[in-house]
């Protein structure tokens, strides 16, 4: 799979993102009678989202199970939740803490928060991670 453990090991590098995205680019011109369309249009007839999306999904899903204690019950908090009694976004805003060092922004602690402050309350209110998926994939 191309996008093996990514939570952990996300490209930092544009290139790198591009380059694995030419893979499955490359890959979907290899099925018989779709290798002419453009690469959206493949990855429509194939049910498949882009690497960049897929990546940012997988990201999701981790915050999703790391705050619902469904990755690994009695686990320390791996987010701090925001202080912020803001009435805008959902009551499951984490905070993002302040740093010097650009390599913090590749960590999933940090590139994913201002995703996940986004969604909307009833996508990060849902009952299960199946759930949670659906919502997503319906945004």
């Amino acid at each position: 799979k191309l996008e093996y453990c990514i939570q952990a090991a996300s490209p930092c590098l544009k290139k790198d993102s591009e380059l694995l995205e030419k893979v499955q680019r490359t890959a979907t011109k290899l099925i018989p009678g779709i290798a002419k369309l453009p690469y959206e249009s493949r990855l429509d007839k194939l049910n498949l989202f882009p690497l960049s999306y897929r990546r940012t999904r997988g990201d999701l899903i981790t915050v999703y199970k790391l705050l619902s204690d469904k990755f690994a019950p009695n686990m320390p908090s791996f987010f701090l939740s925001s202080k912020t009694e803001n009435l805008r976004g959902h009551s499951k805003k984490v905070h993002k803490p302040r740093t010097n060092y650009l390599s913090a922004d590749y960590r999933l602690s940090h590139r994913i928060i201002n995703e996940w402050n986004s969604l909307p309350q009833h996508v990060v209110e849902a009952p299960s991670v199946d759930s949670f998926k659906r919502k997503l994939d319906q945004l």
